[in-house]
């Protein structure tokens, strides 16, 4: 049984930019109605997050059910999705549900304590140099302490420096180049 049989038709086929798929592929999906999207350039984590969900998805639903046709399968794939979405603990939300509200003091740093403020800034890579870099950590921090009134806070922010790929910006549906963010810029800034 297929998509047709069951009165469905896939508008959308997203995939990556893998050379295992020949523009004949490509050809194929566009003449039975099917757009073709390409994932970003180097930008793996649009495929990641999908595999772990599929990867979970096997691992905690499909090698633990035997599954007798395709109602059958279609059933048990939205009642994992309703689990998966509304009542499985995820490590990133601090094993939280992700429907359910998070206690006050469920973000704790490794240690256990929760005193401390996480900052994550993303630059250009080779944007900043060290210098800068630690310029950027200490205004960062007292900036941080400033919005909260307590100027102790400065010793107890944590700033994460990470550095995008070339052209791993994707805004708007368009993956962009260093210099096409920097042109922009310019142009915002009336320096072009």
């Amino acid at each position: 049984m297929d998509l047709e049989d069951a009165g469905c038709q896939a508008r959308f086929l997203i995939r990556d930019r893998d050379g295992k798929f020949p523009h004949l592929f490509d050809t194929v999906l566009v003449d039975a109605g099917i757009e073709v999207v390409l994932s970003g350039v180097q930008m793996s984590r649009m495929n990641s997050i999908m595999e772990r969900w599929v990867q979970t998805c096997r691992r905690e639903l499909l090698d633990q059910t035997l599954i007798w046709n395709q109602r059958h399968l279609l059933h048990a794939l939205r009642e994992f999705e309703g689990f998966y979405n509304g009542h499985r603990p995820h490590q990133g939300i601090a094993n939280a549900a992700p429907l359910h509200e998070l206690d006050a003091d469920a973000f704790s740093t490794a240690g256990g304590s929760n005193d401390h403020v996480r900052v994550t800034v993303t630059t250009n890579a080779d944007a900043l140099d060290r210098e800068q870099q630690l310029g950027l950590v200490k205004e960062l921090s007292e900036l941080v302490a400033s919005a909260a009134g307590d100027p102790s806070l400065a010793e107890r922010t944590w700033v994460a420096l990470t550095e995008a790929v070339p052209g791993g910006w994707g805004i708007g549906g368009h993956a962009y180049t260093d210099e096409e963010i920097v042109q922009h810029v310019r142009q915002l800034l009336g320096k072009s």
